[in-house]
């Protein structure tokens, strides 16, 4: 199975910086040696021609479609989460099949938003994206979980109080995780008109573990 990067199909590619350095220091690729190169469901066979001090070229061999989606869209609306943490969860989200992320400022998140922390994130995104071979590239935004958009089909969100243990997602469904204190009340209070709780049992999880277990159960099933 060829090694595969994230990267439109095109009869050439020039890779420099990360990919360029991944594929030649990392993989040890060389001339001759080949790779896969992915955008969506379009997926490129390149051969490598020529390998520079900080660059390489690579040539298109063939091409095909694959779709290794999961059936449904999941969106997963995240509260901030100290770096180790929300790494974590992002790329095993992503691996899992996570359609979006959605990142918000809970009252009681332990950080807030600032710096280059979405380059950071992209690129755990991609990298979960290219180990797992999925076609799609999942976004991540940025909102206010008191104003969700309206896009989704429905939002159920975790709470360990719930009756419900379980629901049926539908596709486009949203699953919102709270933070490591809990929600704030006027966070729950919008909550309880705009989505469902559900309880994921009577133990309470960290967020990070939280995520990954619904995320997973809801995809993988």
């Amino acid at each position: 199975m060829l090694f595969r990067i994230y990267q439109p199909v095109t009869p050439v590619l020039q890779l420099t910086g990360e990919d360029f350095a991944y594929l030649t220091r990392v993989l040890r690729l060389s001339a001759s040696d080949c790779f896969e190169a992915a955008q969506e469901q379009k997926i490129g066979v390149y051969q490598i021609t020529q390998v520079g001090k900080n660059s390489l070229t690579a040539l298109l061999q063939s091409a095909y479609t694959e779709n290794n989606e999961p059936e449904k869209k999941l969106h997963l609306i995240l509260p901030l989460l100290r770096a180790d943490k929300l790494d974590y969860v992002l790329q095993k989200a992503t691996e899992i099949g996570v359609y979006k992320f959605w990142l918000y400022a809970a009252e009681n998140s332990p950080v807030r938003f600032g710096g280059s922390k979405f380059d950071r994130w992209r690129k755990i995104i991609v990298s979960a994206v290219c180990q797992s071979r999925r076609n799609h590239l999942p976004e991540i935004t940025e909102l206010k979980l008191t104003e969700l958009p309206a896009e989704f089909a429905a939002v159920y969100y975790a709470h360990p109080a719930a009756e419900k243990r379980w629901p049926d997602f539908a596709d486009n469904s949203a699953l919102v995780i709270g933070p490591e204190s809990g929600f704030a009340p006027a966070e729950l209070n919008y909550l309880a008109v705009r989505a469902s709780a559900f309880s994921l049992g009577g133990r309470i999880l960290r967020a990070e573990t939280a995520a990954v277990a619904a995320a997973a159960r809801a995809l993988l099933g």
